[in-house]
């Protein structure tokens, strides 16, 4: 036997690590499947509304954001013809909690979605954002927001989704209507 073949069985010796190889080789197997992944028809849905929660960062000082968010399509074949993607008109608003105060968050942007398949989305976004405090520890400024993100649509209609931008990191929940 060659060093590679021997190697092998020492690796997969044991029911557990077999089973973990032969998953692996079906997973592989079943990726190289999807032959038309962010070419078919696109999704049907005309808004979201949904929630994120997460980690704010506002001039160097970090915080918990709570929000909310609520999106409409408006273009549903996107920028680029050859591929399945829409663009949304999306704002969040809710609180940024600092140690000491509290902010109002409110932002509008773009969301520009490319969907690899029935359950995978990928996005980026970019707009405008202003942090509002009623304390005089607050923040009073409006900023350019940019991100992308990834929403995974576990069943009909509900997706979880995760978004890193210039200045949050969250997780959360998407409805789509």
């Amino acid at each position: 036997m060659t060093q590679e073949v021997i190697s092998l069985q020492v690796l997969l010796k044991g029911p557990s690590m077999q089973r973990l190889f032969l998953l692996f080789i079906l997973t592989l197997a079943t990726v190289g499947m999807a032959a038309e992944d962010w070419k078919g028809p696109s999704p049907g849905h005309q808004f979201t509304v949904g929630g994120l929660g997460g980690l704010a960062m506002v001039d160097g000082t970090a915080g918990f954001a709570l929000l909310g968010n609520a999106g409409v399509k408006i273009l549903n074949r996107g920028f680029v013809p050859d591929i399945n993607d829409q663009v949304f008109l999306e704002a969040d608003l809710g609180p940024v909690f600092f140690s000491g105060f509290t902010d109002l968050l409110v932002d509008t942007h773009l969301r520009w979605d490319f969907h690899k398949d029935d359950d995978w989305t990928f996005y980026a976004l970019g707009g405008l954002e202003g942090l509002f405090s009623s304390g005089t520890l607050g923040h009073n400024q409006v900023n350019p927001r940019f991100g992308i993100g990834t929403i995974w649509e576990l069943w009909q209609g509900v997706a979880v989704r995760a978004e890193v931008s210039n200045d949050l990191l969250a997780l959360g929940i998407t409805l789509y209507l």
